[in-house]
C-alpha cells in the first residue's frame, strides 16, 4: 500500500523526467504515459507480489491498480488491455479463494464479512470499468485490434459486470445504473466486430468457451431472477443455476411473440435492444 502511494505521487514524476523513464514511458508516436504500470520492471514486481501475497491483499491491490489505470486516459487501448489482462490474470486464483472464504463465513463473522465484501465489490467494479473503458476507446471503429480481441474484451467485461451485480445483491444494495450502460456498450463492441455470437476462451485456464451474447444473457438473467431476497449462500446457488439455465434462452435482436424480457442498448431503460425467448 505504501509502495503504491509513493509510486503514484512523486516517484513516477522523477521517472518520467529521466532519460530512461522517457524511453520506458513513451508509447506510439511519442505519447508519454505518466504511470507506474508503464514501467515494465515495476509491473513485473507487482505481479510477482501477487503470487506471493495473501489473497485478500492481492485482490485489494489488483483493484487499486485497476482503478488507477482507469483514471489514466493516456494509455492506448492496446496497452490498456494488456495491463488489464496482466492484473486480472495474475489475481484470478486469489479472486476465487477470497470468494470461497466469504461463503464459508459464519453468521458471527460480520467484521470479516464486511472486509471481504468491500474488497471483492471494489475489485469487480474496477475490473468492469476497465474493460468498459477499453470498449469506449474502441468506439468509432478507428482502433485496429487483433482478431478476436474485441470479442474477449466484451465477454470478460460482461462477466465482471455480472460479478458486480452478484456482490451488490449479496448486501441487498442498489445497483449502479452504469452497469447497464456498460453492458450495452460492451455488447455493442462485439456486435460491431461481428463477433458477438462467436465463443471465445476467456482465460488460459478457462474450461470451455463463451460468446459475448452468452455473457450478456447470464448477466441479465441473474438480475431478472431477482435472487436478492435470498440468503448469501442461496444467492450463490441461484447464480450457478442461472449459468446452467441461461443456455435455454435465446437472444433476439427485436421483439417477437412469447418474448419475456427486453433490454435497451443505452442501458437506461427496458427497450428494443434484445429480447429473450424461452427455448
Amino acid at each position: 500500500m505504501k509502495r503504491l502511494a509513493q509510486l503514484l505521487s512523486g516517484k513516477v514524476n522523477a521517472l518520467a523526467q529521466s532519460d530512461i523513464g522517457i524511453g520506458v514511458l513513451r508509447w506510439r508516436g511519442g505519447d508519454l504515459v505518466d504511470h507506474p504500470l508503464a514501467d515494465a520492471p515495476e509491473l513485473k514486481r507487482i505481479v510477482a507480489g501477487f503470487a506471493a501475497g495473501e489473497p485478500w491483499q492481492t485482490v485489494q491491490e489488483a483493484g487499486q491498480w485497476l482503478t488507477s489505470l482507469n483514471e489514466t486516459p493516456a494509455f492506448s487501448v492496446e496497452r490498456r488491455y494488456q495491463l488489464i489482462d496482466t492484473l486480472d490474470g495474475a489475481s484470478r486464483a486469489s479472486q476465487a479463494r477470497l470468494a470461497e472464504r466469504y461463503f464459508k463465513l459464519g453468521a458471527a463473522d460480520f467484521v470479516e464479512e464486511k472486509r471481504l465484501w468491500n474488497t471483492l465489490t471494489a475489485f469487480w467494479s474496477a475490473l468492469g470499468n476497465a474493460y468498459w473503458l477499453c470498449a469506449r476507446q474502441c468506439a468509432g471503429g478507428k482502433t485496429v485490434l487483433p482478431q478476436g480481441q474485441r470479442q474477449r474484451i466484451a465477454a470478460r467485461g460482461l462477466r465482471a459486470l455480472r460479478q458486480q451485480v452478484k456482490w451488490t445483491l449479496l448486501r441487498y444494495g442498489a445497483l449502479d445504473p452504469d452497469v447497464w450502460r456498460a453492458c450495452g456498450e460492451l455488447t455493442a463492441l462485439a456486435e460491431a466486430a461481428g463477433e458477438a455470437a462467436q465463443p471465445v476462451k476467456l482465460y488460459a485456464d478457462s474450461i470451455g468457451s463463451i460468446s459475448p451474447y452468452d455473457a450478456f444473457t447470464r448477466l441479465v438473467m441473474l438480475w431478472t431472477a431477482a435472487p436478492g431476497s435470498l440468503s448469501p449462500t442461496d444467492q450463490d446457488i441461484a447464480e450457478r443455476l442461472v449459468l446452467y439455465l441461461s443456455a435455454k434462452f435465446r437472444l433476439l435482436p427485436r421483439q417477437e411473440k412469447r418474448c419475456d424480457y427486453f433490454f435497451g442498448s443505452s442501458g437506461t431503460r427496458v427497450g428494443d435492444f434484445g429480447a429473450f425467448q424461452s427455448a
